[in-house]
C-alpha cells in the first residue's frame, strides 16, 4: 500500500513536468499582443462642437475596436487561464504529496529518494513559472486591455456570458496580482 501511494505521488508530479516545460517556454517567449493595438478615442473628451451623429460615429468606432480587441486578445487570455489552472493543479499535487509524506503513518517508513527528487523538481518548476509570470508585465498589460474592452462591451453581452466573463476576470486578476510588484514571489 505504501509503495502504491509513493508511485501515485511520483506519477502525478512527473506527469506535470512536460506541460510545465511547455508553459515555461511560452512564458519566456511571450510578447505583448495589446501593445500594437491602437487606443480608442476618448468618449469623455468629445468636443461640444461635434454633432450627435459625429459623437455616435466615435462611439460606434470604439465599439468596433473593442470587439476586435476582444477577438485578438481572447486566445492569449485563454492561454493565461490554462496556465493559471495548471499552476493550481501543480500546487495542489505538491500539497497532497507533503501531506502524505508528513502523515503519521509515514513517519516511521522509508521514503524513496526519487520522490524527494521529483518534489524538488516540481517546486523548482513552480518557482520558475511563478517568477517568470511576475516578471513579465506584458501579461498584465494584455489582461488590462482585455478587461477594458470587456467592460466597454459588457452591456452588449448576454447576461449569462457576462457573468462567466466577470468571474473569469476576477480569478485572473487575483492570479496576476502581487502585493508588491517590485518583488518576485
Amino acid at each position: 500500500k505504501v509503495f502504491e501511494m509513493d508511485m501515485k505521488i511520483f506519477s502525478k508530479l512527473s506527469k506535470l513536468f512536460p506541460p510545465g516545460q511547455d508553459f515555461a517556454h511560452t512564458l519566456y517567449t511571450y510578447r505583448s499582443v495589446s501593445r500594437p493595438i491602437p487606443m480608442n478615442a476618448n468618449t469623455l473628451g468629445i468636443p461640444s462642437t461635434c454633432t450627435d451623429q459625429q459623437k455616435q460615429e466615435i462611439i460606434d468606432r470604439n465599439d468596433d475596436n473593442n470587439e476586435r480587441i476582444i477577438d485578438v486578445l481572447r486566445p492569449e487570455i485563454a492561454k493565461l487561464k490554462e496556465f493559471m489552472v495548471f499552476s493550481g493543479g501543480l500546487v495542489l499535487n505538491f500539497k497532497n504529496a507533503i501531506e502524505y509524506l508528513s502523515s503519521p503513518e509515514m513517519r516511521d517508513k522509508s521514503i524513496p529518494e526519487e520522490i524527494y527528487r521529483t518534489m524538488i523538481c516540481a517546486l523548482t518548476l513552480l518557482i520558475t513559472l511563478d517568477y517568470m509570470k511576475d516578471m513579465k508585465t506584458c501579461f498584465k498589460n494584455d489582461f488590462q486591455r482585455y478587461k477594458q474592452a470587456i467592460n466597454m462591451r459588457s452591456e452588449k453581452l448576454s447576461i449569462l456570458e457576462n457573468s462567466d466573463i466577470v468571474e473569469e476576470m476576477a480569478q485572473m486578476q487575483i492570479f496576476l496580482s502581487h502585493p508588491d510588484p517590485r518583488k518576485a514571489k
